[in-house]
């Protein structure tokens, strides 16, 4: 017998859990079954493995759906010192930083501007590389907190496509306007989920840098995503007036 941890969407209220747990129940293949609304979490003991597509055959309805939970985290405070824990997010921030610069720098006529243009570009195209390493990896965690990814579980796949082809608009400054309105949209959208991953205390992985790093969920990520976003406001407010 082994206890098996899912993350499930759609609950509202005790009628929907109740819904659920009658599912599993007629299923005969499940004991000790534990699901919180709130935590938006699915606990179950069985004899035999299941995953989120087999659970998803038994409850049968669209509204509720379950999501594997590979990307739980536990880290032992003691052990493991925030530099080290983000010391992959802090290494890439200082790469796009310095090659932000130089790039700015041996422009033709060096500006702030340009040297936020070239950051938000950096920032872009690197990331994504890392979330494009592991497509399959970066799409499950992310629908565990991004609202849209939540709903339409291919936004999860093709948003890392999203984060190359801003990342290319600002490096070539293609229509400044669209470009910085969209990484308004996209970021605003991401932030509300970090922002209610937090608030609820949900030990899951940070997949901004992808799945191939064990970062967890924090406000650093939040600070991450507000400095962009702030950026974007400033350079899309520039080029309206």
């Amino acid at each position: 017998m082994s206890s098996q941890n899912f993350k499930i969407d759609g609950l509202s209220c005790q009628a929907c859990v109740k819904y659920v747990t009658q599912k599993l129940e007629q299923a005969d293949a499940f004991e000790n079954i534990q699901i919180s609304s709130d935590l938006k979490a699915l606990s179950l003991e069985s004899q035999r493995f299941w995953d989120a597509a087999s659970l998803n055959t038994i409850i049968d309805k669209e509204r509720y759906t379950v999501f594997d939970l590979p990307q739980l985290i536990e880290i032992d405070a003691h052990t493991q010192s925030k530099a080290s824990t983000y010391r992959p997010l802090i290494i890439s921030f200082l790469f796009v930083l310095l090659l932000s610069v130089l790039m700015a720098y041996t422009s033709s006529s060096p500006s702030f501007m340009d040297w936020m243009r070239y950051f938000m570009g950096v920032f872009f195209l690197l990331f994504s590389l890392f979330k494009h390493l592991d497509l399959k990896g970066f799409a499950s965690s992310f629908r565990m907190y991004d609202p849209l990814a939540k709903r339409w579980g291919l936004y999860a796949w093709i948003y890392p496509f999203i984060e190359t082809s801003l990342g290319i608009a600002y490096v070539i400054n293609l229509n400044s306007i669209f470009m910085n309105a969209l990484t308004i949209v996209v970021l605003g959208i991401t932030t509300l989920g970090v922002v209610e991953t937090i608030t609820h205390k949900q030990k899951i992985q940070c997949a901004c840098i992808g799945s191939i790093f064990n970062l967890p969920m924090s406000k650093v990520t939040l600070i991450e995503n507000s400095t962009m976003m702030i950026m974007a406001a400033y350079m899309l407010i520039t080029a309206l007036f």
